[in-house]
Parts: C-alpha cells; structure tokens; sequence
C-alpha cells in the first residue's frame, strides 16, 4: 500500500511486499488560432472558426479577429501526437489563406499556434447605369474639345 510520500518507501523488512499504485495523467494542450485582416480600413466582423483532429477531445466552434485570438484545450493526445486542421466561416467579403492552420503536429505537453490570414476584398460601387456612362463620356468629350480649343 503505498503511504503518504506517494510510493517513497525508506525501509522495508526483508520478504515484505509493498504494493505501489501510479495515476498518469495529461495535461491539456492549447492550440491558439490569430486572425490577421490584409487590406481595406474598417472593422471585420469576427470569423467563425472550427477545429478538426485525428483524436482527442476538444469540443465547439471559436470566434475571433485580429487582436482577439482565441483556441481550445486539447485533451487525451495520443503520445505519439496527432494532426489537426482549423478552418473558418466562408465569406464573400474576404479571401482566406489557411495554409498556416493546416496539418498542425500536436504533441501531449507541448502548444500549438497558427495564424488565418485574409484579404479583404473591396467590392465596387456601380455608381452609373449605361445612360449615366454615356453622359459622362459626352461632357468628357465636351471638356477636351473646350480645353483644345482654348489652347490652340
């Protein structure tokens, strides 16, 4: 049986057995998603992210955004580690580049990192339906010709 010293025996007699009874157990790993924006001005919305792996227990969807990373805590890696993927949301306001978040090597005890980067992708305006277009092809026109005219 083992005593209070957690199976740190100092003496025994000869032919006594002494039982010892060792728990191990894992910590959990945190794996960090960081959101970086390329692009454009304004504030993003948060993205959506979710995590995949070969085993483990983790559990939900994460949101985050530049200056606001979030991940989860991994537990019950397998001791040879495990490969994960994190991936997010699709929008059409942005172009992802997941690659860094891709086949992530999570060993028991040791953190993982990786970083979402996306283009903001600026859509444009159509100010003008074919008449405004040819309007202003027209006073263009007019303008060169006054300025030709003037100089010449």
């Amino acid at each position: 049986m083992p005593n209070r010293n957690r199976c740190r025996f100092l003496s025994s007699a000869s032919g006594q057995t002494i039982d010892c009874q060792i728990e191990v157990t894992q910590n959990p790993v945190k794996l960090m998603v960081y959101k970086k924006w390329i692009g454009g001005s304004g504030e993003e919305q948060d993205v959506r992210v979710s995590l995949e792996c070969e085993s483990g227990e983790y559990s939900g969807y994460r949101y985050i955004n530049e200056g606001s990373p979030d991940g989860w805590e991994i537990r019950n890696i397998h001791p040879d580690g495990i490969l994960c993927n994190v991936s997010e949301q699709v929008r059409d306001n942005f172009e992802a580049d997941i690659i860094d978040c891709q086949g992530l090597y999570v060993l028991p005890g040791k953190g993982e990192e990786c970083t979402l980067l996306n283009t903001k992708i600026v859509k444009r305006i159509e100010m003008l339906n074919r008449y405004g277009r040819f309007i202003m092809i027209f006073l263009i026109l007019m303008v060169g010709l006054v300025a030709m005219r003037r100089f010449s």
